[in-house]
């Protein structure tokens, strides 16, 4: 379900306003266009599907989505379709197990979280599982997480940034150290979001500082990686500064071009007009709001071209085919911000991308010049309720 769009932000139609200055694009729209959407981001809760899984035996191409659906008592559940026909119908697989990320299965370490925000991994496809140690700077757990609250009594958690893809015991990620209340023991008095981004080279027992400066600004951005399969030392990250790159494993950073443009925040349909019409009380508009704010969600080369790179962001997919000088945004088809957050490649060819939304699946057969529904969660509900 959707939460209301604040009343002066919300309209239906995202509108292209393009520039006097437009740098030319293979498809898609320039950064020195102007793109206006039509309504904030939603808090409510959605499905979010995302394809899961790619199957291919006897010329015959099986599809998995999956998705949070919503149980007669009220719990959320992890649940997954798959289509044999191209999704132009879907039916509910319940003898799925998701297991990790997309092509995990192939992957000799797996990881998942654990009731605690942290994670496990499994060394035998999904078979046993053993917890992640989590020593950071030679600390436990309990010891780390004190340390950062001030004494306090605190509990880590942990967010997943990369895989290495070549070597699975090195993983990436995010710390915070969380202080519940003396009063209600679930709720949260203070949380420490630690800056920057952590590596373990053993599979999450032991952690070291990977980049400082990797964090966005915006809080509620997951902090993630975008490595180069072939060249593992190329890595894009997102941080207060902007998108930035190093070539050098680490060692140094530089921003990605067109930083700045990038950057610039989302114009929202008749948000000058409020504030215009608010008068002096207008003031209390912020003339940008933090969530017109650039937040990237996934990063991805691909695989069959080192030179192109896509963002997933809240303002849409951008990509960039001379790798990282130059992006052109090529979807955001949809009228609110934040609307995507997944893109996963065809495993055989890397120029069908699918991209997951609020409520849908998208397909692209030309590397995200073009996108058609391949997965509507509404159809799909609908479809499911009649039988």
């Amino acid at each position: 379900m959707r939460v209301a769009c604040v009343a002066i932000f919300c309209l239906f139609v995202a509108v292209f306003v393009p520039s006097q200055e437009v740098a030319p694009c293979r498809c898609g729209t320039p950064l020195s266009s102007a793109l206006k959407y039509s309504s904030v981001p939603s808090d409510g809760a959605s499905p979010d599907p995302s394809i899961v899984k790619i199957s291919a035996q006897n010329d015959q191409e099986t599809l998995w989505v999956s998705f949070t659906s919503r149980a007669p008592n009220g719990d959320f559940l992890k649940q997954a379709a798959t289509s044999q026909d191209d999704g132009h119908t879907w039916r509910l697989d319940p003898g799925y197990r998701e297991i990790g990320l997309m092509g995990s299965e192939r992957r000799p370490v797996v990881y998942e979280y654990n009731d605690h925000d942290l994670l496990r991994k499994s060394l035998d496809g999904g078979n046993h599982w053993i917890d992640c140690k989590y020593k950071i700077e030679g600390l436990s757990p309990r010891q780390f997480a004190k340390k950062v609250a001030n004494g306090k009594p605190g509990t880590l958690h942990f967010g997943l940034a990369a895989i290495h893809p070549q070597d699975p015991a090195t993983i990436y990620g995010t710390i915070s150290v969380w202080v519940p209340s003396t009063s209600d023991p679930d709720t949260q008095e203070k949380t420490y979001d630690l800056p920057g981004i952590y590596v373990s080279y053993d599979g999450g027992d032991n952690w070291t500082v990977f980049a400082s400066s990797l964090k966005g600004a915006d809080p509620d951005e997951p902090a993630i990686l975008g490595i180069d399969p072939v060249d593992p030392a190329r890595i894009l990250g997102h941080g207060k500064s902007g998108v930035v790159m190093t070539m050098d494993g680490g060692r140094s950073w530089k921003p990605v071009g067109q930083q700045a443009a990038l950057e610039a925040p989302a114009e929202i349909e008749g948000r000058r007009e409020a504030i215009a019409a608010k008068g002096p009380s207008g003031k209390s508009i912020p003339l940008y709001p933090r969530f017109s704010y650039l937040a990237v969600h996934q990063i991805e080369f691909d695989p069959a071209n080192r030179n192109v790179i896509y963002l997933v962001t809240n303002k849409g997919l951008y990509k960039s085919e001379d790798a990282a000088r130059t992006w052109c945004l090529v979807y955001a088809g949809t009228p609110a911000l934040s609307e995507l957050h997944s893109l996963v490649f065809d495993p055989v060819e890397s120029n069908r991308l699918f991209l997951g939304s609020r409520e849908r699946v998208l397909v692209s057969d030309d590397g995200g010049c073009n996108f058609r529904t391949l997965f509507d969660w509404d159809r799909y509900s609908g479809e499911m309720s009649t039988q």
